[in-house]
């Protein structure tokens, strides 16, 4: 599976990506600043979007719901959301299942792509 690693102010923890990177066959790594326009998950030609926002991070929250509001109810699940905070306060439309609170939820980032979940 080919993935995006969206990320915003912050850089993801290397552990994080090393998990992405184990678990696709191909991954693209932007931040928010290289993205000029809104391109679909299509567009950049991937199967999954990984989204890594600090919690302060609006621009990634906003980007992650135009996401999720373009993607079909069984295409959201190719959008996984994994933050430094709690998922209580996660974007708009972003599954409940598919917020991961980092370093908490580890294992389940870990389970999703050793499953191409």
């Amino acid at each position: 599976m080919k993935t995006l690693l969206i990320r915003g102010e912050s850089d993801p923890p290397p552990e994080l990506r090393e998990i992405v990177r184990a678990g696709s066959t191909a991954v693209d790594e932007v931040s928010t600043r290289e993205l000029s326009t809104f391109v679909s998950r299509q567009g950049f030609g991937i199967d999954r979007i990984v989204v890594w926002a600090a919690p302060t991070d609006q621009q990634v929250r906003t980007l992650a719901s135009t996401y999720a509001a373009t993607e079909s109810n069984t295409d959201r699940a190719r959008l996984l959301y994994v933050t430094p905070a709690d998922c209580r306060g996660a974007p708009s439309g972003v599954d409940r299942d598919r917020c991961l609170s980092w370093p908490q939820d580890k294992d389940k980032v870990r389970m999703l792509f050793m499953t191409a979940g």
